[in-house]
């Protein structure tokens, strides 16, 4: 059961052990997994709850987690499912400079998707 991306203002370890503690008694929940979580917060929970797997953005584009989560995954044998492995369509050569995206589109937000920032990348590609 990986847990979504939280509210800022929601205490990790209460809202994900509370879930936890409540649905394997209703046979809801046989494993507990993170998403987009630090080497420390996943060490921290997984000395509480045994952690399944983590997910977050990896690609050639985002390798963050190779300095702290992979290693940390590794040495607690926990699993790694990358999210976005090309780059939320940009390593696809589909998404360009010129390519618009709607406002519900997490693209529309985030700095690298700019027409500036893609404009620079896509010359990289």
């Amino acid at each position: 059961m990986p847990a979504s991306k939280r509210k800022p203002a929601s205490p990790p370890r209460q809202t994900s052990r509370q879930a936890n503690d409540q649905n394997p008694a209703e046979g809801k929940a046989g494993h507990f997994g993170l998403s987009e979580t630090s080497a420390q917060t996943l060490r921290r929970a997984h000395a509480v709850q045994p952690v399944t797997a983590i997910q977050s953005e990896y690609s050639l584009w985002a390798r963050d987690p190779e300095a702290d989560i992979l290693p940390a995954c590794q040495e607690l044998g926990i699993g790694f499912v990358p999210w976005s492995p090309l780059g939320q369509g940009f390593l696809t050569g589909k998404v360009s400079a010129t390519t618009t995206f709607e406002s519900n589109d997490v693209r529309s937000w985030f700095p690298r998707f700019s027409p500036e920032a893609r404009a620079a990348n896509q010359i990289q590609a």
